[in-house]
């Protein structure tokens, strides 16, 4: 995948603490143009308490770091759960549901299995990257591992699976 700076970047929940925890965050929103929903940012602040220091996210200077916070609508949420196959968690169903909305140039980086599904269902697959991919296109080695499912053998080798089941019921 080839990246260009501003780069659309939309981001789960997921991605945004995982992100924090390594400590790549601003390097990641100063080079790409990175974009959540408010249910995303909203869930960054749930289960705070449980989380380490590094993983602790300042909502004001979250919101103030992406290149937008997008509103869904409730109207937007009900249309797009009326054709969806598949429970998505609700920081997922508000970034795909606009995801969907939108027709520029977009990547979306998550982890979430039921979401890369989805994506695979809509031929958006190629519009799916690991976090790791994103860091390695920045040239930047995190202070810590990351979580395997942030890495691309991980989000490669589940989007191989989600082909060969599709060829299989055939």
């Amino acid at each position: 995948m080839v990246f260009q700076k501003s780069q659309i970047i939309l981001v789960d929940t997921n991605v945004i603490i995982e992100a924090h925890r390594i400590r790549c965050w601003a390097a990641i929103t100063d080079y790409f143009s990175v974009e959540t929903v408010e249910k995303c940012v909203e869930e960054t602040q749930t289960g705070a308490q449980n989380r380490s220091p590094e993983q602790s996210i300042d909502q004001t200077k979250l919101k103030a770091s992406l290149g937008a916070v997008q509103v869904v609508t409730k109207v937007q949420r009900a249309g797009f759960l009326m054709k969806l196959q598949i429970q998505l968690d609700p920081g997922e169903l508000d970034l795909l549901c606009h995801a969907e909305s939108r027709t520029d140039a977009w990547i979306l980086a998550s982890p979430d299995k039921a979401a890369m599904r989805f994506m695979f269902s809509q031929g958006w697959i190629d519009r799916l990257v690991s976090l790791e991919v994103l860091l390695t296109h920045l040239r930047i080695k995190p202070n810590k591992p990351l979580g395997h499912n942030y890495t691309e053998k991980w989000s490669s080798s589940e989007r191989t699976a989600m082909l060969l089941a599709s060829l299989k019921k055939k």
